[in-house]
């Protein structure tokens, strides 16, 4: 049963991490459920790192609701933006999955070194085959990964297929399933470049739950990259929904994932069952 928190509970801090390797760019991060990750790391708590689909900022619904599941859990967690509107962070139009995927790993890598007690990486999209292929994966506790990439998917829908029956501007176009973002032919090309990405579910130690929408044309590759997968695994899947969990009843699908998302986290969390009273 989730604990109804007051507001004040829900305030966040927004952090930025330095990438190496570029010219001074930082990666905006939101952090809900503690003052830092020190703070967190000190309660004792887990700490939920939500990495974003393409062009996808910490301050989308999708991830705003699940932070709020989350947190009435009792699970702090830190939203990423790949991308934001501040001149020293990436820019959505040139972002692609080789910046995403080093800096997920840059993330990572600097959580595990501040101490986070637990990691539990929940990626959406492009996050969560950058959680599959990152070298960082030893950092990761457990992970729930939504509607997850694959390049093969790619490969067979080409961006002027009739797939994508968009208004194209140049080398960008307006992304399809419904929410509108941009995206580039540059970044979507890279994607298929990649090819067939099942292997990248193999050789993981942590506990993974794969989640696909019903109406998605990603749900075959979520079953391809379940059966793939080593060691504790769960497939599930939300009725009717699409790629970014939108349909008739956009409330009843999220909170759908959101209870999914948050019982795969506490039943693989030791630091969740040693303050379970007894």
């Amino acid at each position: 049963m989730s604990n109804i928190l007051p507001a004040s509970a829900h305030r966040e801090k927004t952090i930025y991490f330095d990438l190496p390797d570029t010219d001074n760019l930082r990666m905006r991060a939101d952090l809900r459920g503690g003052e830092s990750i020190e703070a967190i790391a000190e309660q004792g708590k887990p700490l939920a790192v939500i990495v974003p689909g393409n062009t996808a900022y910490a301050y989308s619904g999708l991830y705003l609701g699940c932070a709020h599941t989350l947190l009435e859990s009792g699970i702090p967690s830190l939203r990423l933006s790949y991308c934001d509107t501040a001149p020293d962070t990436r820019n959505y139009l040139t972002n692609t999955f080789k910046e995403q995927l080093e800096d997920t790993t840059v993330v990572l890598e600097e959580l595990k070194r501040r101490a986070a007690p637990e990691l539990h990486a929940i990626g959406h999209s492009v996050g969560a085959l950058a959680i599959l292929s990152s070298p960082a994966d030893h950092a990761i506790d457990s992970a729930v990964l939504w509607e997850t990439s694959h390049g093969s998917f790619f490969q067979q829908n080409p961006i002027d297929s009739p797939k994508f029956p968009n208004v194209q501007y140049d080398d960008y176009l307006i992304y399809p399933d419904g929410h509108g973002d941009l995206t580039s032919r540059t970044a979507f090309d890279f994607l298929r470049s990649l090819g067939d990405t099942t292997s990248r579910a193999k050789g993981h130690s942590f506990p993974t739950m794969f989640v696909a929408g019903g109406k998605s044309g990603l749900r075959p590759y979520a079953e391809q990259y379940f059966t793939a997968a080593d060691g504790e695994k769960g497939l599930g899947v939300i009725p009717d929904a699409t790629h970014n969990f939108e349909g008739n009843d956009i409330v009843a699908m999220r909170e759908m994932l959101y209870r999914a998302t948050a019982t795969w986290i506490s039943e693989n969390s030791a630091l969740l069952a040693d303050s379970t009273p007894n």
